[in-house]
């Protein structure tokens, strides 16, 4: 599941990623301003992954502004310590929570945000906020302007 965390308005973002998902439930947020409790925007990657109006949803992105979108990610090995999880962020064995039979990357995604032109300087960063479970990683992208 994608994850965002942004002191921007949610209620525009959340009827504007409505017109481009195939539900309303799809675009349904859980707002976040001091990352108390993670709220999930999964719309944003279910769009990406279908190819659905890209432009669209990035500019989206764009009119809110958020800091930082956050990624849950699963590995596909269980077996994998978080040191060598660290390694495979440019690597296909680490996909995005709910989607990973479809075999999106991170990186894929990121990389077609920096091919737009709003999002020139986002960075991919690692995060360990998810200790507890051991096969769940956490990465943030850091949306540059």
């Amino acid at each position: 599941a994608l994850v965002m965390t942004s002191s921007s308005r949610l209620e525009s973002l959340e009827s504007e990623m409505g017109k481009y998902t195939k539900s309303a439930k799809q675009a349904k947020l859980l707002f976040n301003h001091n990352r108390k409790a993670m709220g999930r925007l999964e719309s944003v990657f279910n769009a990406y992954n279908k190819n659905i109006r890209f432009d669209k949803m990035v500019s989206a992105i764009a009119q809110n502004r958020p800091d930082n979108l956050w990624f849950t990610c699963i590995q596909t090995n269980p077996k994998l310590t978080r040191n060598k999880a660290r390694q495979l962020v440019r690597k296909p064995e680490l996909f995005v929570e709910g989607i990973s039979n479809s075999g999106t990357d991170i990186t894929d995604f990121v990389q077609r945000l920096k091919t737009s032109k709003l999002f020139k300087s986002t960075k991919l960063a690692y995060s360990r906020r998810n200790p507890k479970k051991t096969n769940q990683i956490e990465f943030k992208i850091v949306l540059g302007y």
